[in-house]
């Protein structure tokens, strides 16, 4: 089934080649015409294989604003360590030409390989953005991506994600709204300009 699928391709030391695809079967596996079960357990090595080509695509994505956080779900498993956070911006409208944008210039991400990454937006990225119309409520959370933010898990690492226009940048799922209250952090005064500045 499908799972079975996600599963070998989140495994990249496992049917990821030729080399590395065997398959056991046991005696319980088949019976002939008049029910005789297969004689022994046996292990086959792949007589052909044809390799993962497959592209993964963002399905959705959701962002928190309170925690700094974008979750992406994809349609297959990606590899967390080829993740590249500046090729994602976030949009204010599904068109950029129609209203603010703001490319991501950092982020981290501790998410296992898989179909769906975290990523924590760096503290100046959150604070530019929580600064702009931006993700201001699920209505002003678009966006886009290029190819190089992330690869599958496959040995084949031409198997990019699929770009996403910033034209046609998609609308976020799922909106957490920022309720975390300011921390005044310094403070100083300038006697003879007569400035506080905080």
């Amino acid at each position: 089934g499908s799972a079975d699928v996600i599963r070998l391709k989140n495994d990249a030391e496992l049917c990821s080649r030729s080399a590395d695809c065997w398959i056991s079967v046991n005696s319980s596996a088949f019976t002939d015409m008049v029910g005789n079960p297969t004689a022994s357990p046996v292990v086959l090595f792949a007589a052909s294989f044809v390799f993962d080509q497959g592209r993964p695509s963002l399905v959705n994505f959701t962002i928190d604003m309170n925690s700094g956080t974008l979750t992406l779900t994809f349609d297959e498993p990606v590899d967390v360590r080829s993740l590249l956070p500046t090729s994602l911006t976030l949009q204010e409208t599904a068109n950029n030409a129609t209203g603010a944008s703001y490319a991501l210039t950092g982020g981290t991400s501790n998410s296992a390989n898989g179909l769906v990454i975290v990523i924590s937006l760096s503290s100046s990225d959150l604070s530019e953005i929580k600064a702009s119309p931006i993700a201001a409520s699920i209505e002003t959370s678009f966006l886009s991506l290029t190819s190089t933010l992330i690869t599958d898990v496959s040995h084949n690492k031409f198997n990019p994600v699929i770009p996403i226009n910033s034209s046609t940048a998609v609308q976020a799922q799922g909106f957490v709204a920022d309720e975390t209250s300011p921390v005044l952090n310094s403070a100083s005064v300038d006697l003879n300009s007569h400035e506080v500045v905080l």
